[in-house]
Protein backbone atom coordinates (compact mmCIF):
# COMPACT_ATOMS: atom_id res chain seq x y z
CA UNK A 1 0.00 0.00 0.00
CA UNK A 2 1.24 3.31 -1.11
CA UNK A 3 -0.40 5.61 1.67
CA UNK A 4 -2.71 5.33 3.86
CA UNK A 5 -5.29 8.12 5.42
CA UNK A 6 -8.11 7.11 8.51
CA UNK A 7 -10.39 9.44 8.94
CA UNK A 8 -14.00 9.75 10.75
CA UNK A 9 -16.30 10.34 8.02
CA UNK A 10 -19.58 10.87 9.69
CA UNK A 11 -20.60 11.69 13.70
CA UNK A 12 -23.88 11.93 15.26
CA UNK A 13 -24.01 11.85 18.91
CA UNK A 14 -26.54 11.79 21.43
CA UNK A 15 -27.14 14.99 23.96
CA UNK A 16 -29.30 15.39 27.14
CA UNK A 17 -30.20 18.92 27.78
CA UNK A 18 -32.27 21.89 27.65
CA UNK A 19 -30.03 23.54 25.06
CA UNK A 20 -29.49 27.23 25.40
CA UNK A 21 -27.80 29.64 22.84
CA UNK A 22 -24.99 31.32 23.64
CA UNK A 23 -23.38 34.14 22.12
CA UNK A 24 -20.66 31.85 20.65
CA UNK A 25 -23.04 29.41 18.54
CA UNK A 26 -25.36 30.62 16.29
CA UNK A 27 -29.21 28.53 15.86
CA UNK A 28 -30.92 29.08 12.48
CA UNK A 29 -34.21 27.30 12.94
CA UNK A 30 -35.13 24.86 9.87
CA UNK A 31 -38.93 25.17 8.67
CA UNK A 32 -39.62 21.42 8.81
CA UNK A 33 -38.68 18.38 11.61
CA UNK A 34 -38.23 14.78 10.80
CA UNK A 35 -39.55 11.76 11.44
CA UNK A 36 -38.14 11.44 15.43
CA UNK A 37 -37.84 15.31 16.41
CA UNK A 38 -40.45 18.27 16.08
CA UNK A 39 -37.00 20.50 15.69
CA UNK A 40 -33.98 20.82 13.00
CA UNK A 41 -31.30 24.10 13.50
CA UNK A 42 -28.04 24.28 11.79
CA UNK A 43 -25.41 25.31 14.85
CA UNK A 44 -22.63 27.52 13.75
CA UNK A 45 -19.08 28.80 15.41
CA UNK A 46 -17.07 31.36 14.37
CA UNK A 47 -15.40 29.44 12.04
CA UNK A 48 -18.89 28.01 10.37
CA UNK A 49 -21.11 25.84 10.32
CA UNK A 50 -20.72 22.86 13.18
CA UNK A 51 -23.46 20.68 12.24
CA UNK A 52 -26.96 20.16 13.01
CA UNK A 53 -29.32 19.47 16.02
CA UNK A 54 -32.41 17.79 15.96
CA UNK A 55 -34.54 17.86 19.12
CA UNK A 56 -38.03 17.72 20.92
CA UNK A 57 -38.53 14.15 20.11
CA UNK A 58 -42.16 13.01 18.57
CA UNK A 59 -41.85 9.77 20.36
CA UNK A 60 -42.99 10.24 24.07
CA UNK A 61 -40.90 6.90 24.89
CA UNK A 62 -37.61 9.68 24.48
CA UNK A 63 -36.63 11.62 26.93
CA UNK A 64 -37.92 14.85 25.93
CA UNK A 65 -34.98 16.47 26.46
CA UNK A 66 -32.86 14.37 24.00
CA UNK A 67 -30.78 15.75 21.18
CA UNK A 68 -28.89 14.47 18.37
CA UNK A 69 -26.22 16.42 17.02
CA UNK A 70 -24.65 15.42 13.34
CA UNK A 71 -21.34 17.13 13.26
CA UNK A 72 -20.56 18.96 9.61
CA UNK A 73 -18.49 16.92 6.64
CA UNK A 74 -16.32 19.33 6.40
CA UNK A 75 -15.52 19.82 10.44
CA UNK A 76 -14.74 16.20 10.64
CA UNK A 77 -11.45 16.76 8.80
CA UNK A 78 -9.81 19.34 10.81
CA UNK A 79 -7.57 18.91 13.86
CA UNK A 80 -10.24 21.59 15.81
CA UNK A 81 -13.26 18.67 15.49
CA UNK A 82 -13.34 17.76 18.95
CA UNK A 83 -12.34 20.58 20.83
CA UNK A 84 -15.32 22.76 19.22
CA UNK A 85 -18.18 19.75 19.72
CA UNK A 86 -16.82 19.71 23.37
CA UNK A 87 -16.82 23.49 23.91
CA UNK A 88 -20.62 23.55 21.71
CA UNK A 89 -21.93 20.95 24.41
CA UNK A 90 -20.28 22.61 27.53
CA UNK A 91 -21.26 26.24 26.38
CA UNK A 92 -25.15 25.29 25.50
CA UNK A 93 -25.53 22.80 28.23
CA UNK A 94 -25.50 19.84 27.01
CA UNK A 95 -24.50 16.51 28.42
CA UNK A 96 -22.87 14.30 25.16
CA UNK A 97 -24.17 11.11 26.51
CA UNK A 98 -23.24 8.62 23.48
CA UNK A 99 -22.66 7.76 19.82
CA UNK A 100 -25.49 7.36 17.26
CA UNK A 101 -23.20 6.92 14.42
CA UNK A 102 -19.82 7.01 13.35
CA UNK A 103 -18.21 6.14 9.92
CA UNK A 104 -14.68 5.38 10.18
CA UNK A 105 -12.78 5.67 6.86
CA UNK A 106 -9.24 4.41 5.43
CA UNK A 107 -8.27 6.50 2.01
CA UNK A 108 -5.72 4.30 0.33
CA UNK A 109 -3.53 3.99 -2.80
CA UNK A 110 -2.36 0.93 -4.11
CA UNK A 111 1.17 -0.54 -5.21
CA UNK A 112 2.37 -2.61 -7.74
CA UNK A 113 2.41 -6.11 -6.14
CA UNK A 114 -0.96 -5.12 -4.01
CA UNK A 115 -3.97 -6.97 -4.84
CA UNK A 116 -6.30 -4.89 -6.90
CA UNK A 117 -9.15 -3.58 -4.93
CA UNK A 118 -11.23 -4.14 -7.80
CA UNK A 119 -10.17 -7.90 -7.91
CA UNK A 120 -10.99 -8.10 -4.47
CA UNK A 121 -14.53 -7.32 -4.94
CA UNK A 122 -14.41 -9.99 -8.08
CA UNK A 123 -13.19 -12.53 -5.58
CA UNK A 124 -16.25 -12.25 -3.41
CA UNK A 125 -18.66 -12.20 -5.76
CA UNK A 126 -17.56 -15.19 -7.62
CA UNK A 127 -16.90 -17.11 -4.37
CA UNK A 128 -13.14 -16.94 -4.24
CA UNK A 129 -13.84 -15.14 -1.03
CA UNK A 130 -16.29 -15.42 1.81
CA UNK A 131 -17.76 -14.31 5.07
CA UNK A 132 -17.41 -15.33 7.99
CA UNK A 133 -21.01 -15.36 8.84
CA UNK A 134 -24.43 -15.05 6.63
CA UNK A 135 -24.77 -11.67 5.47
CA UNK A 136 -26.19 -9.75 2.65
CA UNK A 137 -24.48 -7.48 0.50
CA UNK A 138 -24.25 -4.94 -2.92
CA UNK A 139 -22.14 -4.24 -5.36
CA UNK A 140 -21.76 -1.51 -8.19
CA UNK A 141 -19.96 -0.65 -11.04
CA UNK A 142 -19.86 0.18 -14.86
CA UNK A 143 -19.86 -1.75 -18.04
CA UNK A 144 -17.52 -0.37 -20.58
CA UNK A 145 -15.75 -2.44 -22.91
CA UNK A 146 -15.71 -4.61 -19.67
CA UNK A 147 -17.24 -4.83 -16.49
CA UNK A 148 -15.64 -2.38 -13.81
CA UNK A 149 -16.70 -3.04 -10.21
CA UNK A 150 -16.48 0.24 -8.65
CA UNK A 151 -18.34 -0.80 -5.41
CA UNK A 152 -18.76 -3.31 -2.60
CA UNK A 153 -21.36 -3.22 0.76
CA UNK A 154 -21.17 -5.67 3.18
CA UNK A 155 -24.43 -6.09 5.67
CA UNK A 156 -27.90 -4.62 5.15
CA UNK A 157 -28.80 -0.88 6.34
CA UNK A 158 -29.70 -2.13 9.24
CA UNK A 159 -26.93 -4.43 10.53
CA UNK A 160 -24.94 -3.31 13.88
CA UNK A 161 -21.75 -2.86 11.26
CA UNK A 162 -21.82 -2.22 7.53
CA UNK A 163 -18.55 -2.68 5.29
CA UNK A 164 -18.16 -0.85 2.36
CA UNK A 165 -15.10 -0.83 -0.33
CA UNK A 166 -15.25 1.21 -2.78
CA UNK A 167 -13.20 4.02 -5.53
CA UNK A 168 -12.95 6.83 -3.64
CA UNK A 169 -11.80 9.31 -6.79
CA UNK A 170 -14.81 8.26 -9.12
CA UNK A 171 -17.16 9.25 -6.46
CA UNK A 172 -15.72 12.42 -5.44
CA UNK A 173 -15.70 13.33 -9.51
CA UNK A 174 -18.90 12.06 -10.05
CA UNK A 175 -21.28 12.67 -7.32
CA UNK A 176 -19.47 15.78 -4.83
CA UNK A 177 -15.98 16.84 -4.80
CA UNK A 178 -14.91 18.10 -1.64
CA UNK A 179 -11.69 19.60 -1.75
CA UNK A 180 -11.02 19.31 2.37
CA UNK A 181 -10.94 15.51 1.43
CA UNK A 182 -8.14 16.40 -1.49
CA UNK A 183 -6.43 18.56 1.09
CA UNK A 184 -5.86 15.50 3.09
CA UNK A 185 -4.89 13.54 0.62
CA UNK A 186 -1.84 15.76 0.19
CA UNK A 187 -0.87 16.00 3.31
CA UNK A 188 -0.61 12.26 3.45
CA UNK A 189 1.84 12.35 0.22
CA UNK A 190 -0.96 10.96 -2.35
CA UNK A 191 0.03 10.87 -5.83
CA UNK A 192 -2.74 13.15 -7.83
CA UNK A 193 -2.59 10.94 -10.98
CA UNK A 194 -3.61 7.63 -9.25
CA UNK A 195 -6.92 6.16 -7.65
CA UNK A 196 -8.10 6.60 -3.87
CA UNK A 197 -9.89 3.56 -2.55
CA UNK A 198 -12.20 3.78 0.73
CA UNK A 199 -12.53 1.31 3.33
CA UNK A 200 -15.03 2.57 5.43
CA UNK A 201 -17.22 1.19 8.56
CA UNK A 202 -20.71 2.61 9.40
CA UNK A 203 -20.77 1.72 13.11
CA UNK A 204 -24.58 1.91 14.68
CA UNK A 205 -25.36 2.22 18.21
CA UNK A 206 -26.55 -1.23 18.46
CA UNK A 207 -22.48 -1.79 18.74
CA UNK A 208 -21.42 -1.56 21.95
CA UNK A 209 -17.90 -2.64 22.08
CA UNK A 210 -14.24 -4.48 19.86
CA UNK A 211 -11.92 -6.37 21.40
CA UNK A 212 -8.44 -5.77 20.83
CA UNK A 213 -6.84 -9.34 19.96
CA UNK A 214 -3.24 -8.19 21.41
CA UNK A 215 -4.08 -7.04 24.43
CA UNK A 216 -7.32 -8.90 24.83
CA UNK A 217 -8.76 -5.13 26.37
CA UNK A 218 -12.46 -4.45 25.62
CA UNK A 219 -12.97 -0.86 23.99
CA UNK A 220 -16.52 0.54 24.23
CA UNK A 221 -17.55 2.97 21.52
CA UNK A 222 -18.51 5.97 23.06
CA UNK A 223 -17.42 9.44 22.66
CA UNK A 224 -14.05 9.60 24.01
CA UNK A 225 -13.07 6.36 22.52
CA UNK A 226 -13.46 7.57 19.67
CA UNK A 227 -11.04 10.52 19.45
Amino acid sequence: MRQSAIQIDWLTINLLGEGYESQSFQFKKMDYGCRMFRNIFEVSDEHGLLGVLTNCPTSSVLNERFAQFKVNNRVLYTESCFDRLSRFARMCHYEITGVSRVDLCCDFQSEDGDMNPTDLIKGFVTGVYEPLTKCQFTISGKFGKCSDLQYIRIGSRHSAVQGRLYNKTVEMKEVHDKHYIRDVWRQYGFDENQTVWRLEFQIGSDFKAVVDKDTSELIELNYNSIQ
